[in-house]
């Protein structure tokens, strides 16, 4: 029997530091989108008291993804594109608002046009620009940390969805 090898790799095309974080936060997103795919519509717009709903999880994983790609990588107003995807805001005075109604397909696509821009913009990255701070607001952080939060920030949140899928088919 052949052991299954274990390891981090580095995505072609990108430096070699960057390319093995996004490997990671692909990895995290392909268990998603593996375990996502066969819910129905009362699945992701399904009430479970205390908890929020897999639809409002999806959209707000994507939202913060895009929010930090833009706001504290890039430092520039979203693009067209990537706005014309969240009709809704995803949080307010600290709470994530509810979003219904969309498919499990129009939620894909959203996570994937999201990565798909995240992907293009890292992958012409430089290794100074990946270490080097952009100052925001309240803080100053590197790109670097920017796909460390966002892998952890995903996981966390796949964590509560897969919980809420198994809730919800009584599992």
């Amino acid at each position: 029997m052949t052991k299954q090898q274990l390891s981090i790799q580095t995505l072609p095309g990108y430096s070699p530091d960057i390319g093995r974080q996004v490997w990671c936060l692909e990895d995290v997103r392909g268990t998603l989108i593996s375990k996502i795919s066969d819910l129905t519509q009362e699945e992701l717009d399904g009430d479970i008291e205390g908890l929020h709903s897999i639809g409002t999880l999806l959209y707000h994983v994507a939202a913060v993804e895009a929010g930090w790609l833009y706001g504290e990588v890039l430092c520039r107003d979203w693009d067209e594109e990537i706005e014309a995807l969240f009709p809704a805001e995803s949080w307010a005075d600290g709470r994530l608002l509810p979003f219904k109604g969309e498919s499990i397909e129009q939620h894909i696509q959203r996570l994937q046009k999201v990565r798909d821009t995240l992907c293009f913009h890292f992958k012409r990255m430089s290794e100074i620009d990946w270490r080097t701070s952009r100052e925001v607001e309240d803080y100053h952080v590197t790109p670097e940390w920017v796909l460390h939060h966002l892998i952890e920030h995903e996981a966390r949140h796949s964590g509560q969805i897969f919980q809420a899928k198994r809730l919800l088919r009584g599992k």
